[in-house]
């Protein structure tokens, strides 16, 4: 089947994962803007969302992993304000190691996706699932 830009369903509906990867935010949006506005299928809806979700997703867990030991120092900050010792200082790296972590899973899962989409075919995820139904 063919998407309106002339092109395979499948190749429009693995866009999206790819964008995630190399291009960020505006790329994402735009292209899954333009599914959301000028295409009909339903598969290629879904699986659009589905990019922008996880992406969205990934990023909050970025955020929150990369929050704590920012917090973690003004609180050894207010502690050297007393008299105390607190050194975050492994504790920070312990949660630059998960960052690497989730950039791994991250990569991993959106080329599986964008793999499969290629296919038109997609891995359920429950949770991601219900927020895109």
């Amino acid at each position: 089947m063919k998407s309106k830009l002339g092109i395979s369903v499948g190749v429009l509906g693995a866009l999206p994962f790819i964008l995630s990867l190399f291009g960020g935010y505006t790329p994402l949006l735009l292209v899954v803007g333009y599914i959301f506005i000028r295409e009909e299928d339903e598969w290629l809806r879904k699986t659009a969302m589905k990019a922008l979700v996880l992406t969205v997703l990934f990023s909050v867990i970025y955020f929150v992993l990369g929050i704590i030991p920012d917090v973690l120092y003004i609180i050894s900050d207010l502690i050297g304000i007393f008299g105390g010792y607190f050194y975050p200082d492994k504790i920070h790296s312990l949660f630059d190691f998960f960052q690497g972590g989730l950039t791994f899973i991250e990569d991993i899962v959106m080329i599986l996706m964008a793999v499969l989409s290629l296919m038109k075919k997609s891995i359920n995820i429950a949770p991601i699932d219900k927020l895109v139904d």
